[in-house]
């Protein structure tokens, strides 16, 4: 069963510490990157992904101020390596959109991937996300509308 729990004074660093694989590091920013930048968005969430008890991912999601009118964004997401494979990414993402869906006034939710990055594009176009047309920093757009 996978949980989105917060990220406290407890758990902050075991999730800092998380890592994908050593081909993925180009795909994402590092956890402790992206704990840090979000206490300066409001709105932006954090949230540390366990299956059980077991610590296997992050994701953080939030209004992107960049755009006018503001969209939601799934900013971060990532699946420690030694716990890719296991569907953990897949409920996780499914978890946060179910989150995401509930929110009074969100539509539709966007996120952003490397081109290259085959494994993130079949997952997202698997959970009914849609190639918007946009690039932003070289990364593929897509959308989820609700």
């Amino acid at each position: 069963m996978i949980e989105l729990r917060d990220i406290t004074a407890d758990n902050w660093e075991a999730v800092a510490n998380l890592k994908v694989a050593g081909d993925q590091q180009s795909f994402v920013a590092p956890n402790v990157y992206s704990i840090a930048e979000s206490k300066f968005y409001p709105g932006v969430e954090i949230k540390a992904i366990h299956a059980g008890e077991t610590l296997v991912g992050f994701i953080m999601w939030g209004p992107d101020p960049v755009h006018n009118p503001p969209e939601m964004w799934i900013w971060r997401f990532m699946i420690a390596a030694e716990h890719q494979g296991n569907g953990y990414g897949r409920a996780a993402m499914q978890a946060a959109l179910d989150h995401l869906r509930a929110q009074p006034g969100v539509d539709a939710v966007f996120l952003s991937f490397e081109p290259d990055n085959t494994g993130a594009d079949r997952l997202y176009t698997s959970l009914g996300f849609r190639r918007t047309g946009r690039v932003e920093y070289g990364e593929i757009v897509v959308k989820l509308e609700f």
